[in-house]
C-alpha cells in the first residue's frame, strides 16, 4: 500500500514513517525540513513542502490508500 504521511519529521511523524516501512508499505513523507528525517529506503519518497500548499499535498497523496497528518507538539 501506498502511504502519506504529513508531519513526518515530528516524533509521532517519524515512528509511522518507520512502522509503515517494515511492514513493506510505500510511503510518501511530506515535511517542511526533509533534512530532519535520517531515514533511508528505497520505498520512501520525501516530499518537501507546507501545509498551506494544496497541490503539492493532492500530489504527494495521489495513489495512497492512506494518509496520515500529525502537527503540533
Amino acid at each position: 500500500m501506498r502511504i502519506t504521511i504529513f508531519g513526518a519529521t515530528g516524533g509521532t511523524g517519524k515512528q509511522l514513517v518507520e512502522q509503515a516501512l517494515a511492514e513493506g508499505n510505500e510511503v510518501v513523507a511530506f515535511a517542511r525540513k526533509p533534512s530532519k528525517l535520517n531515514i533511508m529506503d528505497k520505498n520512501l519518497t520525501i516530499v518537501q513542502g507546507e501545509l498551506t500548499d494544496e497541490a503539492l499535498i493532492e500530489n504527494a497523496a495521489k495513489g495512497c490508500g492512506c494518509g496520515h497528518q500529525r502537527t503540533g507538539s
